[in-house]
């Protein structure tokens, strides 16, 4: 579950970043609107951007790890590890 949420995270920042790329090069070589620029680079790069960060700090491997130490120590996993479990990932293993 983890390195599939990682992958996601990637992917997300990879768009994020190249559409922040795209909308400033093609601001950089016309004269356009300056405000509407950088309600695109915030809307179309900074959004996908913030969500692959969120994502990579919320399910990276450090976070693996722990989570891993934690739940074979006993503890019960957090709830956001919980509601994203499958039935069927429970019972692996």
């Amino acid at each position: 579950m983890f390195s599939k949420h990682r992958t996601g995270g990637v992917v997300w920042a990879v768009i994020g970043a190249a559409f922040t790329g795209r909308i400033a090069g093609a601001s950089a070589s016309s004269s356009g609107n300056a405000g509407g620029t950088a309600v695109g680079i915030a809307v179309f790069g900074g959004v996908p951007l913030g969500i692959g960060i969120g994502k990579l700090a919320r399910f990276g491997g450090a976070r693996e790890k722990a989570v891993v130490s934690e739940y074979e120590a006993g503890k019960a996993l957090p709830h956001y590890v919980q509601r994203r479990l499958k039935k069927v990932e429970y019972f692996e293993s």
